[in-house]
């Protein structure tokens, strides 16, 4: 079954507040369940779940899912998504103890010990931040560990400002030296504590574990490990054909979680919808609609259309052909 039509509902309260670019309705996935008449032990499936939406939904509608993405980042929203009013009290008792921390002293030496990786601010607030971070990456309860995770790069991104731009999913980086700022550790922690209070606040009271429902997966959707004819139902919103750079537009929480620039580059080059084209992708028969659409936007008069544009189509095409047909492939889906 294909939902065409659906009810659009705002996220409100808490969900608000995670807020992703690229995420799609809580109401499709509600109003996808209710017509399709499945069975409580059913098991959800989303292939590109990016910021849970569907796995969030399934687990208050107390339905197992799966959602896989093939980008580390949006992991960290789909958990936020999954969180209670308790599990945020949780985090704020873990805040308590991390607001205590202290910087070490700036060196040369430390600096080597943990190599710069944010990439718009100085080398000692570099540091600093590393620190706080090892700190929260010692917290030994997973899905803890992601929701402390997610605020922390919430509050990390309020001090990016100066690099942001129109496009809100591009982040610009530091030409030099110069141009880096220094980060401002007083303003992090009252971010950090604002938005945990703010999420808190907002949750719903439940004393059900909706983590548990669902099962969060790092991933390709053209190359899925799961068991023949054990997924009932899929639920999804495929990558957008945009020209969304969803690596540049995760990048703060990618480097948060210590993914490095090759990673990155590879995560820019796989992505279903990436706006990087693989040059070396497999030809691959696609359908006579998909090719008329195509030779329509290679044909047209507008600047970049046989080239960019063209081209740029095609790829997002081809890898959901892959997608589509089951092949495998390391240039994955999101």
């Amino acid at each position: 079954m294909v939902v065409t039509e659906y009810p659009s509902a705002k996220l409100r309260g808490a969900r608000a507040a995670i807020n992703y670019y690229a995420g799609f309705s809580e109401a499709f996935v509600n109003y996808a369940i209710e017509i399709s008449g499945l069975e409580k032990k059913a098991l959800i499936l989303d292939p590109w779940n990016g910021s849970g939406t569907t796995t969030a939904a399934s687990s208050r509608k107390n339905f197992n899912s799966i959602g896989i993405d093939i980008n580390p980042a949006t992991l960290l929203y789909a958990y936020a998504r999954l969180a209670s009013k308790q599990d945020w009290k949780r985090v704020r008792e873990l805040f308590l103890k991390l607001r205590k921390f202290k910087t070490s002293k700036f060196s040369n030496e430390a600096l080597a010990a943990n190599p710069a990786t944010f990439l718009w601010f100085t080398e000692k607030s570099t540091h600093s931040l590393n620190l706080f971070r090892e700190k929260i990456f010692q917290i030994e309860d997973e899905f803890l560990r992601n929701l402390v995770n997610f605020i922390a790069v919430k509050a990390f991104r309020m001090q990016l400002d100066g690099f942001l731009c129109s496009n809100p999913t591009w982040i610009k980086k530091p030409k030099d030296k110069e141009d880096l700022a220094e980060f401002n550790f007083k303003r992090y922690l009252e971010d950090f504590e604002k938005a945990i209070d703010s999420l808190m606040l907002n949750a719903e009271d439940s004393q059900q574990n909706f983590n548990r429902l669902a099962r969060l997966q790092l991933g390709s959707s053209t190359n899925l490990k799961l068991k023949t004819a054990s997924i009932d139902c899929i639920i999804s919103s495929p990558p957008y054909c945009t020209r969304i750079d969803y690596a540049i537009m995760t990048l703060p929480e990618l480097l948060w979680l210590k993914i490095g620039l090759g990673d990155i580059k590879d995560l820019r080059r796989n992505v279903i919808g990436t706006t990087t084209v693989e040059k070396s992708l497999e030809e691959i028969k696609l359908t006579p609609k998909v090719r008329k659409i195509l030779k329509s936007v290679q044909a047209h008069d507008s600047k970049a259309s046989e080239t960019y544009y063209y081209k740029n189509l095609k790829n997002y095409f081809m890898k959901m052909e892959m997608r589509r047909s089951g092949r495998r492939t390391t240039l994955g889906g999101s």
